[in-house]
């Protein structure tokens, strides 16, 4: 499971937060999906 307190929720849903490698992939496995099916690399940011 992943553990996400509401504030660092709230920021990477509005783009201001870079979730750690191990923490992407805790959601993506919590929703039993690709880390690719979750975030989205955006290479020049």
């Amino acid at each position: 499971m992943a553990t996400l307190r509401p504030p660092d929720l709230a920021a990477l849903e509005q783009g201001k937060y870079v979730p750690s490698v191990e923490l992407a992939f805790r959601i993506a496995r919590a929703f039993q999906v690709a880390v690719e099916g979750v975030f989205q690399f955006g290479g020049n940011q």
